[in-house]
């Protein structure tokens, strides 16, 4: 099929929702050719890893010209959901390049620019943009988010999709050639009598597909949209860590229940540290609504595993299950490198999906203020997903470009399967560790995905914002589980109240004596418990901090409890947090187990105060719409609205505002006092012209 010339600027989400149905409409042109793959002659890529030498600093038109094309279309892979609720749409954005009316086949142009000697080896090492592919490898990943080491093959990334993907490990492997940072390729894993995956402990990772309910077998139909999606994800998960395995699981069908069934699936596997979810609903999505207690999306991030989603790719807008309190939403940018894959600038892309949910709760780590989002706000951080700085893929064995927050999910959850070998560190949400490290990352402070209020919610600025959330990776440090240096050493074997005195036999005088077997009762009296302690290296803490408990002793599992006033002393897992002045007094219970006693620790208090007042530091920070007014002192930082006596009081044009609270401003002229021990310490005037 000959596919009609289709001129689109660099981010077809940005020309707004009409557009989109257009293009939405015109989907199935790019699905007939996903459904009849271009059947071109295939040479020998080489190592093209020396070869990717773009930096996505030029525009369309100049990637356009100086390759000889002439226009190019994006496409969602998977087109429109059919409008119910319960349906879900992956996020796949694929980049198609046409000259003179024809689809650009990216293997055959590239091979004809780079011409190889018998031995497969390209005798071009140019990195001129003219001869570049106009996507990222996973080398330059890897560099421009400062990534560091490989993980090990029982470091499973799980990756949920729908349907099944026939060429899942040829492409998969062929992306390792040629595009990888590790090309050696990876094996099938084995499986135990009953189809599960077992994954190695040593030595190179596998790779698996499954069904959703955790079985190699009877897997699925497959669909060409969803494959392609699943292409990219898989792809860029090796990539960023080339030394984990990989697992596919397959729902049978792209609805909630589907996928969350096969969440549950990936959940259950040995050795999965991560998940990620490359979909979303066409709106926000109650996760107690729809899944109740049956969330395995919840259930999965309770036990540590980090369960990452795409916010999607229709601008400002929420969508689930980024919008789940207990999912990383991964929002989006746009990345340019230098020649040697340094990060020269990352803004926000816009496409990405962000918002403030209307129907999930928010988690308590996020230290948004209730006037910018008192619900789930949507994202916590975000990776490159502008298919202007697109990515490489390799799909039924042939090159193509994608973008879309499909490519920034499977990135972050790579990144969190790379710096946590296990999920040794007790239950900690992945969320709280972004959000307990919030400096740890590469603060996107430029670009917007529409108009909103207050804009923070869609446009970047200094801080948290919604298109890019906390920022973009810078490292490892902010995606591990804290070290759990505080837990008290336990003798070996906790003295346990001995093992109660049973008074010898009781005389029972009417019965004849049984010398034989003695009498014994069919269940043994159960035993105390270790004593359970809870620590914490900080007992004393500023408002809104965000305190990991460290529970030991005792046998199973146990709940937390705190006296907690919920507008106070807040508990969830185990994270405590309190938003105002006060003591908070822990205790965790476990229930009774088979030989045990029940068992409650000893009270613990952690207070939350805030901080002393000395000589406050007051900053002004403006970006466009948005301020941030800050009062830091030796000891911390003031939140809140404060009195002007003991605490500073902050007024713009008379009215007193927040600490630490961000606040849109319309045009004009302001000014900014601040009142401390009853005099006046800061006095500015600024404006918003634009």
């Amino acid at each position: 099929m000959k596919l009609s010339r289709i001129f689109l600027p660099l981010s077809f989400a940005a020309l707004g929702a009409s557009t989109l149905v257009s293009l939405v409409s015109i989907t199935g042109l790019a699905q007939s050719h996903a459904d009849s793959p271009r059947k071109e002659v295939q040479h020998a890529r080489g190592d093209r890893t020396s070869l990717t030498g773009f930096t996505g600093d030029v525009d369309t038109k100049t990637v356009l010209s100086s390759h000889g094309w002439d226009s190019l279309k994006d496409s969602h892979v998977c087109g429109a959901t059919d409008g119910s609720s319960s349906s879900v749409t992956c996020v796949a954005v694929r980049r198609d390049f046409f000259s003179q009316g024809n689809q650009v086949g990216l293997d055959t142009w590239f091979n004809a620019r780079h011409p190889q000697n018998s031995n497969g080896a390209s005798n071009s090492q140019t990195n001129a943009v003219a001869n570049a592919l106009p996507g990222y490898s996973a080398t330059q990943l890897r560099s421009a988010y400062s990534l560091t080491g490989t993980g090990g093959p029982n470091q499973v990334i799980a990756i949920v999709d729908a349907y099944s993907y026939p060429t899942a490990l040829s492409d998969l492997n062929a992306y390792r050639a040629h595009y990888g940072a590790d090309a050696t390729p990876l094996a099938e894993c084995a499986t135990s009598g009953t189809g599960t995956p077992i994954f190695p402990t040593s030595g190179n990772g596998c790779f698996a597909q499954i069904n959703q309910n955790g079985s190699t077998a009877s897997l699925p139909a497959s669909n060409s949209g969803w494959n392609q999606e699943e292409s990219l994800d898989i792809e860029m998960a090796t990539g960023i860590c080339p030394g984990c395995s990989i697992v596919l699981v397959a729902a049978n069908s792209a609805s909630t229940n589907n996928l969350n069934i096969a969440v549950g699936a990936a959940a259950a596997l040995s050795g999965v540290v991560a998940i990620s979810n490359s979909y979303g609903t066409l709106s926000d999505l109650s996760e107690t609504s729809a899944l109740g207690s049956s969330s395995n999306y919840a259930l999965a991030a309770a036990r540590g595993i980090a369960v990452t989603a795409s916010s999607g790719d229709s601008g400002y807008r929420v969508s689930a299950p980024a919008s789940y309190p207990s999912v990383v939403a991964v929002g989006g940018t746009s990345l340019r490198l230098d020649s040697n894959a340094n990060r020269v600038s990352e803004s926000a892309w816009s496409g990405a999906g962000s918002g403030c949910s209307t129907l999930n709760k928010k988690p308590i780590w996020q230290t948004i203020g209730a006037s910018i989002c008192p619900t789930k706000a949507v994202a916590d951080i975000s990776a490159v997903a502008d298919p202007s700085t697109g990515v490489l893929v390799i799909y039924n064995n042939n090159t193509y470009i994608f973008g879309g927050t499909s490519v920034s999910s499977p990135i972050v959850a790579s990144i969190f399967a790379l710096a946590n070998s296990t999920l040794a560190g007790g239950n900690v949400q992945a969320a709280s560790r972004l959000w307990s490290a919030p400096t740890s990352f590469f603060d996107v402070k430029s670009g917007s995905n529409g108009n909103c209020t207050p804009s923070v919610l869609c446009t970047a600025g200094i801080g948290w914002d919604g298109p890019t959330g906390l920022g973009a990776p810078n490292g490892l440090a902010g995606f591990q589980t804290p070290t759990a240096s505080a837990t008290p050493t336990v003798s070996a074997t906790p003295t346990v109240s001995a093992t109660p005195t049973v008074s010898a036999t009781p005389t029972v005088s009417a019965t004849p004596t049984a010398s034989a077997t003695p009498t014994a009762s069919a269940t043994p009296t159960p035993v105390s418990q270790a004593p359970l302690i809870i620590t914490n290296t900080v007992l004393n803490n500023f408002v809104n901090t965000v305190v990991t408990l460290t529970v030991s002793g005792g046998s199973g599992t146990g709940s937390l409890t705190a006296n907690a006033n919920p507008n106070s002393c807040m508990i969830s897992g185990t994270l405590l947090k309190s938003s105002v002045a006060t003591s908070c007094i822990v205790t965790v219970t476990k229930a009774a187990s088979p030989g045990f006693l029940a068992v409650t620790s000893t009270p613990v208090t952690f207070t939350f105060t805030q901080p002393t007042i000395v000589n406050p530091t007051i900053t002004l920070a403006i970006d466009g719409k948005n301020i941030l007014i800050s009062a830091t002192t030796s000891q911390g930082s003031f939140y809140g609205l404060g009195n002007g006596s003991t605490t500073p009081l902050a007024k713009i044009n008379g009215s007193p505002v927040k600490f630490g609270t961000y606040y849109q401003i319309a045009r004009g002229t302001y000014t900014l006092t601040v009142t401390f021990n009853s005099q006046v310490i800061y006095n500015k005037q600024f404006s918003r012209q634009t």
